[in-house]
């Protein structure tokens, strides 16, 4: 008995293991900016949802809704583009509308107007 016990412990560890492990693995996909948030979609399937504060053109907060600790920052937000503005992941010098999403590792994600 005390070994199936031990082998059920293992499996549940190694379960646990994996699903940390592929947590720290998903990156942002994508991200729609909306007038009073903005969605981020991971590489996992999770959509990510960060709330703007107010009325604010820039804000930052952490996404909610999904098991990812992301940090999102959004620039240059303005409602009068309409309700849903879709942004494109890019490398290019920030113009437009961005977010930036940070994980707890240092990495930075950055989605722009195309």
């Amino acid at each position: 008995m005390m070994r199936w016990i031990a082998i059920a412990g293992l499996v549940l560890t190694t379960a646990c293991t994996q699903q940390a492990a592929s947590l720290n693995r998903a990156t942002p996909e994508r991200a729609i900016l909306y007038n009073y948030s903005v969605n981020v979609l991971a590489s996992d399937g999770a959509l990510c949802v960060a709330n703007r504060p107010g009325r604010a053109d820039e804000w930052q907060g952490v996404v909610k809704g999904c098991e990812h600790p992301w940090n999102v920052q959004v620039k240059g937000h303005d409602m009068a583009k309409g309700p849903r503005l879709p942004l494109s992941a890019t490398t290019k010098p920030l113009t437009g509308p961005n977010v930036t999403v940070r994980n707890t590792t240092g990495g930075v994600w950055t989605f722009a107007t195309p």
